[in-house]
């Protein structure tokens, strides 16, 4: 949680946990940063609080998931180092309106112990499928 100032208003907020299903992994949740303070670092910010916190709690990696509308947080996290690891994946249950609305689930991760972070990226597009 970032606030601004001693006592001020909430300015954004991030969770994390590590991912039940995948030992030393660690799942980033809930990114929000409030509309009038986006475009300042402040996501940037949180999302390195969330790292830091995942290095220092001995996880190997950091997964997110997120829908194909949040371009903007996708270019955040690729620019954290995130690789897109599963582009355009029907929101589940919901693939007929994943399909009208061309909205998709992506996974992206982000290696923590190796520098190269080896995972290959993959453009991120709606109608299920890669650029």
């Amino acid at each position: 949680v970032e606030e601004e100032g001693g006592g001020g208003r909430l300015r954004g907020m991030v969770a994390a946990q590590e991912d039940e299903g995948q030992p030393g992994c660690c799942q980033l949740l809930r990114l929000s940063v409030d509309r009038q303070c986006r475009g300042l670092g402040l996501g940037r910010r949180l999302t390195r609080r969330v790292l830091e916190f995942a290095r220092e709690s001995g996880c190997r990696e950091c997964v997110l998931y997120t829908s194909t509308a949040q371009q903007p947080a996708i270019n955040l996290y690729l620019a954290q180092g995130f690789r897109v690891t599963m582009a355009a994946e029907p929101m589940p249950g919901l693939a007929l309106l994943s399909w009208v609305t061309n909205i998709y689930v992506c996974e992206l991760r982000l290696g923590l112990l190796d520098a190269g972070n080896s995972y290959e990226g993959a453009p991120v597009t709606g109608r299920g499928g890669h650029q």
